[in-house]
């Protein structure tokens, strides 16, 4: 359940819904197989909602890609999540351990390149579908 809750914070702190008052927006998300790590699962799901959000055409407070590391050493994750079109704009952060300032810096920075692959890649796939349709 707390996955679920999760999701759900995320996708009304997103969306722009004050350009909704009175709609309802239902997103189903079907989870095939998955392992314990959730933030490495979140990050899939996050990402995905912002291509299917960005798709529908729902007005967006902002553009969240996210990107989540698994430490084998440690046996750690964090999620990491960046508003795309500001760059260093962190949203929010998940982690199961406590991480040095260095390290969340290491962290943030690669998530950044990351998160800039990501980001064209989608913004060319709009652009593509949006132009043909």
């Amino acid at each position: 359940m707390e996955i679920n809750n999760k999701i759900k914070k995320f996708v009304e702190n997103i969306i722009l819904t004050k350009s909704y008052p009175k709609c309802q927006i239902n997103i189903t998300i079907n989870i095939l197989s998955s392992n314990k790590n959730n933030f490495i699962l979140l990050s899939v799901i996050y990402n995905g909602i912002m291509m299917a959000l960005c798709l529908s055409g729902i007005d967006l407070q902002s553009m969240c890609l996210s990107k989540s590391f698994y430490n084998l050493n440690n046996d750690s994750s964090i999620l990491i999540c960046i508003d795309a079109n500001e760059k260093n704009n962190i949203l929010f952060i998940e982690n199961d351990k406590s991480y040095s300032l260095d390290e969340y810096d290491k962290l943030v920075n690669e998530t950044n390149k990351g998160i800039e692959i990501i980001y064209f890649k989608m913004k060319n796939f709009l652009y593509k579908k949006l132009k043909f349709n």
